[in-house]
């Protein structure tokens, strides 16, 4: 589970890079705010995001395993409402856990190759 955790994360970040890179470059930037802004203004946009731009990358991990404890939670808590007490006791967190990487993983891939 640990190894598609960290796969996880590391392809969210390199398609968080590519879209600050290829997709929110400096032209869109000056063009959306080019007549509201001065360029002066608009410099210091995009110093301040590439300056914090660390600060998405760091908090990916644990926004993540924080997405896939609430949902294992959720798991849990349907499968004691609808299997009962004893259906819970043979559960493993690490099924569990296997299934909601591979689901996000696969959901994130799909979302993304449907967005090109």
């Amino acid at each position: 589970m640990l190894w598609l955790f960290i796969f996880y994360c590391i392809y969210l970040s390199s398609i968080t890079y590519l879209a600050q890179s290829f997709l929110f470059t400096e032209n869109i930037i000056y063009n959306s705010y080019g007549e509201q802004l001065s360029y002066d203004r608009i410099e210091e946009i995009i110093d301040g995001q590439n300056r914090y731009a660390w600060v998405g990358y760091a908090i990916l991990p644990f926004l993540s395993a924080v997405k896939f404890f609430l949902v294992a939670c959720c798991l849990l808590a349907g499968a004691s409402t609808i299997g009962g007490v004893l259906f819970v006791a043979k559960i493993a967190m690490g099924p569990i856990g296997n299934g909601i990487s591979l689901a996000c993983t696969a959901y994130s891939v799909g979302r993304v190759l449907d967005w090109w």
